[in-house]
């Protein structure tokens, strides 16, 4: 397994990839992502301004996809119990933002429970590590167990209940975890 930049031609294998953790999600019984997002558009702008990273088997077929920031999170601001383990800016318009976040993590469903989100996340500290990111922070809907497992499963920290402004969202409550770098 590898894990890269996507690049412009990855976009309908992308959006396969997230249309099918779509469905994951509602199949758990989750809202999450029943809204309509993550929508095309959005996997496109990730893969413009590269931010978009793909984990590709031996065959270069891509079977997992996250989008890794580094400007902050404005909803990160919005913490209704518990706290992020880390000071920081949570835009860049504030400061200095000294964490990254992972969004819109997905594994298509013939590759869950293979280790694909673990090698992801774990991929994606090392890359941050690297850039000087003192943490990363992700959130997940509250039914979406599977997701839980895996952040504390990689050496993530359950922080904080948030709640998100994604008008795409029916359910706006997310808890949030950290994992220091």
């Amino acid at each position: 397994m590898q894990f890269r930049l996507a690049d412009p031609t990855d976009l309908d294998a992308v959006v396969s990839v997230l249309l099918d953790g779509r469905s994951s999600l509602a199949e758990q019984g989750s809202d999450q992502w029943q809204g309509g997002a993550p929508f095309e558009s959005i996997a496109a702008y990730d893969i413009d301004e590269r931010t978009l990273w793909v984990a590709v088997d031996d065959d270069d077929k891509i079977i997992g996809t996250v989008t890794i920031i580094e400007y902050g999170e404005d909803d990160y601001r919005h913490v209704k119990s518990g706290s992020w383990l880390t000071e920081s800016a949570n835009a860049l318009c504030e400061g200095t933002v000294t964490y990254a976040v992972f969004h819109r993590l997905a594994v298509h469903h013939e590759h869950v429970r293979q280790g694909v989100a673990s090698f992801m996340l774990k991929s994606g500290c090392a890359i941050e590590k690297e850039h000087d990111m003192k943490s990363v922070r992700v959130d997940t809907h509250e039914l979406n167990k599977p997701m839980q497992h895996g952040f504390i499963s990689c050496g993530f920290t359950r922080c904080c209940e948030i709640t998100i402004t994604n008008p795409y969202e029916p359910t706006k409550k997310r808890i949030g975890f950290e994992c220091i770098l």
